[in-house]
């Protein structure tokens, strides 16, 4: 706490100051992403040292037509296997001085509860940051430890993703090896790369290139820039405002899926504090996911101290500075990447 420095004059000796109550975020940008998956996609983590997502990864062999009499070819073949991913860890350190909380700030001249604001900020810091691994990897060196974001999903194991890299492997199995393309997401033929302007054409390809069968995207996530470039393609009487009640988000309605946007979706205007959160920088362009959600799962660990929890305040050695951890466990995993794609370095 600083020292009382200068001499007041009458006004200041008189008058109190009016201090506005509450405090406003200034920081932050909420992740419709990040919201809806913890709506509609969280699954308790019960404990164990991997979580596997199965999957049936090729048809059997020497099925076909056949005259009466024939003999069949009868083999054992393996056609299913599992990815197998890490929980991933995150914390977020929230300190304070107990001569602030316990002396100074309470009572009617505290406006609002510094140790209040300290926890509500180590949530909303949580959510900004599983919210940019979300689009992210978890695979290279120098996110190991993050969560396996769309980056790594939404790959062939061939082209490269938004962030420059390319994936051979996904949830530790190899692609276009012997599981073929299973985990594959279209990276070609209507391309990922767009390289410029996005069309209609684009955008129509590219949702319909990841329809299989009743299977559909269901929701579409860009950036900020990206929804203007969208919508300004389209004739005002094709656009259909939506929100979704679940989340809150306003979107625009495109095919069967929702178009929604994001601050922390990869792209050319970085969000504030974006360095302490782990924020990208992309110049090249906005980018685009095609999401078919029925296949994605967040997964939290059972713990209620470990999924979103804090661990309380603890003293210091030799000060009277506390501390705790708001905590995170877990990871978001997606069965199915050939039904979800990416688009990126959308430039208008």
């Amino acid at each position: 706490m600083a020292g009382l420095t200068g001499f007041l004059d009458e006004l200041n000796t008189s008058t109190q100051r009016h201090i506005v109550p509450g405090i406003i975020d200034n920081v932050f940008k909420n992740d419709p992403l990040l919201a809806y998956m913890k709506k509609n996609n969280l699954e308790k983590f019960p404990g164990g040292t991997q979580i596997q997502e199965n999957l049936v990864y090729a048809a059997l062999p020497n099925g076909g037509a056949y005259a009466d009499g024939d003999t069949s070819t009868i083999d054992i073949v393996q056609t299913e296997t599992g990815a197998t991913f890490l929980p991933k860890n995150y914390w977020v350190p929230v300190g304070i001085s107990k001569n602030q909380a316990q002396v100074f700030n309470k009572g009617p001249e505290a406006v609002f509860r510094l140790v209040d604001s300290r926890l509500q900020n180590a949530a909303l810091t949580m959510s900004a940051i599983l919210a940019i691994a979300l689009y992210n990897d978890g695979q290279s060196a120098t996110r190991s430890l993050q969560l396996n974001g769309l980056a790594e999903m939404l790959n062939d194991g061939t082209n490269n993703s938004w962030n420059g890299s390319t994936y051979s492997t996904y949830g530790t199995l190899t692609r276009n090896g012997t599981i073929g393309a299973a985990l594959n997401s279209p990276m070609t033929g209507p391309t990922s790369n767009v390289a410029g302007p996005i069309t209609y054409k684009t955008l129509e390809e590219g949702y319909n290139s990841v329809v299989i069968g009743d299977e559909y995207p269901n929701l579409m996530v860009t950036t900020n820039l990206g929804m203007s470039y969208i919508k300004e393609k389209f004739q005002p009487q094709w656009r259909v405002e939506t929100q979704d009640p679940k989340i809150g988000f306003n979107g625009v309605k495109f095919n069967q899926a929702m178009l929604i946007q994001s601050q922390y979706a990869p792209g050319t205007t970085a969000p504030a504090d974006s360095t302490k959160l782990g924020w990208t920088t992309v110049s090249a362009g906005e980018s685009l996911f095609y999401l078919n959600t029925k296949y994605f799962r967040m997964y939290v660990t059972d713990d209620p101290e470990f999924g979103f929890g804090f661990t309380g305040f603890k003293p210091a050695q030799d000060t009277l500075v506390v501390a705790g951890q708001y905590l995170f466990s877990g990871n978001v995993t997606c069965q199915s990447p050939r039904l979800n794609k990416q688009l990126y370095a959308i430039t208008g």
